[in-house]
């Protein structure tokens, strides 16, 4: 579900930028009018052929979406608060939804104890579901179910008219067969083009890419001249040289992707009409004088006699439409040879424009990858030196601690760096009823911590989920997992005694015997381990608040927490989350509890916006420390 997500996010960012390209190259051609040739009008248009295919693109600083990104990235982050924030239909009082695993286990066990009443049962299933099934996965689904009809109806058109033209027998009337040929040489075509007596289309049309036919109408026949035939072929004929039926069948593929865009639908209609222009122009071009304004009588002619066109998806015919039939007579009447050309100018402007449209933003190098790292504070104990900036290797002292603000296209996150492992502990919230009972900024204050961020989760009654290892002991374990004390545990996340930390799949015995962790979690998942990006990686949990431990090679302990479910910031993926990781240096990483959970806190204060109502924190099972 991750990469189809991807797919789709991509698909409205290329559909956005696209649109905004089609604005862009309409004004353009309105500005050279009549100033440039039919085919440069034409070939104008490959560039949104090209942006809408091809999925990266360099950066430039003289692109036009440094100008025009800023208002693309708050329409998308609008969008995404709206279509991800769907959860918040659901109370989220006394329950972390951020792993789904966490929910599973939940339904089993209300399910295996009869004193919950059905109703919580209902509540748990509805946000599962509902959490699952968001807004955004329904649009998906509405826009493959698009893609899947409008695919099915151009399949089985074209389906039926590669069958009747394989069923009608090869017109081999000498004349017009003398005729295509003579064609076919004078555009040094070399490949023999058949013609199929047809009524499934209404003009001459050319059918194919690998082996295309030239489709004539029966009812056509008597009305029309040899020399009429003549300068049909050299139209069609001038599609096949120039692979204009290639191109056809790229415009009908983009068209079904983003079919939910109109303005990419009006910009094919102008390109095809444009392209008939173009090709008209190349067709004239190897007739004499006289018989160039012979040939705008001709499409005239086939205009009368045409009584009503249909829409053909992969066929090229010589009459698209009526509607801009009166600009191609005045092209036609207007013509001259040189236009058939491109002039110095007109590849110049070309290559300006495609430089400027077929180029990204460029990015800020003072960013952190894509993530613009907006300000980064240290802050250090009486006697610790000062630091410059992310993992500085100058910061010695035990005590000190880096905090880095960033920012991202839809978000709002800070890093805290700490220069010693040993530091960091795990704080407990267990009441005597082992429940949770504090926030992180309460756990901190009472352990006299200088920072924290929230750490695992807790279930309904608020008994912390899994496992909180502290010290060294124990101080809480559910129930199940000391009852399979050789069965794994997916989500761990710990340190040990000198200060590495660990996160990925271990049992009950070797975390109590093998690895001998000082301080751990339970946590929703592992996102890096070992340099290599954990299957977690791959998961889609929508965008939302996140909180991430990490660890760099150097020791150097990452905490992070982003912001979310706001029109400031509206939260990350979890590849977001790990790609931030991977960018501060972490060879190890894991996700912890998100959400409303998600805070931070510093010297005795969250410095975060917690998402819930008012900005208040949450009461969490645990929380990592940093101690002074």
């Amino acid at each position: 579900m991750s990469a189809l997500i991807k797919v789709f996010d991509w698909v409205i960012t290329s559909s956005i930028m696209a649109s905004v390209l089609v604005a862009v190259i309409l004004l353009v051609k309105l500005i050279m009018k009549n100033k440039q040739s039919p085919k440069w009008h034409y070939y104008i248009w490959f560039i949104l052929l090209v942006r809408l295919l091809v999925p990266f693109a360099p950066t430039s600083s003289f692109s036009l979406f440094n100008i025009v990104n800023p208002v693309i990235e708050k329409l998308q982050a609008n969008c995404n608060v709206f279509l991800d924030k769907t959860d918040n239909y659901i109370p989220e009082q006394n329950q972390s939804y951020e792993n789904p695993n966490v929910i599973i286990s939940q339904l089993n066990n209300i399910s295996n104890n009869n004193a919950l009443k059905n109703e919580n049962k209902l509540i748990l299933n509805t946000k599962y579901y509902t959490y699952k099934f968001n807004l955004k996965n329904l649009i998906i689904l509405i826009w493959l179910a698009g893609i899947v009809i409008l695919s099915t109806y151009i399949i089985a058109i074209n389906t039926k008219l590669f069958i009747k033209a394989r069923n009608h027998p090869v017109f081999e009337t000498q004349h017009l067969n003398n005729i295509l040929n003579k064609c076919r040489l004078n555009l040094n075509i070399k490949r023999a083009v058949p013609i199929v007596l047809t009524d499934i289309v209404s003009t001459p049309s050319l059918l194919g890419c690998t082996r295309p036919v030239l489709l004539i109408p029966r009812d056509i026949l008597k009305d029309l001249s040899d020399r009429e035939f003549e300068h049909i072929f050299l139209h069609e004929l001038s599609h096949l040289k120039r692979k204009d039926n290639i191109v056809n069948c790229l415009v009908i593929f983009l068209k079904i992707i983003h079919w939910f865009n109109p303005v990419i639908w009006y910009s094919f209609y102008k390109m095809r009409q444009d392209c008939e222009i173009s090709c008209d122009a190349m067709a004239m071009s190897y007739l004499d004088h006289e018989e160039q304004s012979e040939y705008g009588y001709t499409i005239i002619h086939l205009l009368k006699i045409v009584s009503k066109q249909r829409w053909i998806p992969g066929a090229i015919g010589v009459l698209p439409g009526k509607s801009e039939m009166k600009r191609r007579i005045t092209m036609i009447s207007l013509f001259n040879k040189k236009y058939v050309k491109f002039s110095a100018l007109g590849i110049v402007m070309l290559i300006i424009l495609g430089c400027i449209l077929l180029t990204n933003a460029k990015e800020d190098t003072s960013n952190t990858s894509s993530r613009a790292q907006s300000d980064t504070e240290t802050i250090t104990s009486a006697n610790a030196k000062s630091s410059t900036g992310i993992g500085d290797n100058s910061v010695n002292n035990d005590n000190a601690l880096t905090i880095s603000q960033i920012e991202g296209g839809h978000f709002k996150a800070k890093m805290i760096t700490v220069s010693d492992p040993k530091k960091v502990v795990v704080g407990c919230s267990l009441n005597n009823n082992s429940q949770s009972d504090k926030t992180t900024s309460q756990i901190a204050m009472q352990e006299n911590a200088l920072a924290a961020i929230n750490g695992g989760g807790h279930l309904e009654d608020y008994t912390p989920d899994g496992f909180i290892i502290k010290d060294g002991k124990f101080v809480f374990c559910d129930q199940h997992i000391k009852e399979s004390p050789d069965s794994p545990i997916t989500d761990v996340v710990g340190f040990t005694f000198n200060g590495k930390m660990v996160t990925g799949s271990f049992t009950y015995n070797q975390l109590q015997e093998e690895y001998k962790l000082k301080e751990a979690v339970k946590c929703i998942g592992a996102l890096i381990i070992d340099g290599k990006p954990a299957k977690l990686y791959d998961i889609y949990l929508g965008i939302n608040p996140r909180t991430a431990i990490g660890q760099k090679a150097n020791g150097e302990v990452l905490m992070l927490v982003v912001d979310g479910r706001s029109l400031e910031s509206v939260g990350a993926t979890i590849e977001e989350v790990t790609d931030i990781m991977f960018e501060f240096g972490a060879v190890n990483a894991a996700l912890l509890d998100g959400g409303n959970s998600s805070t931070m806190y510093y010297n005795g204060k969250v410095i975060n916006k917690p998402c819930t109502e008012g900005n208040k924190e949450r009461i969490v099972a645990n929380a990592f420390l940093v101690m002074p």
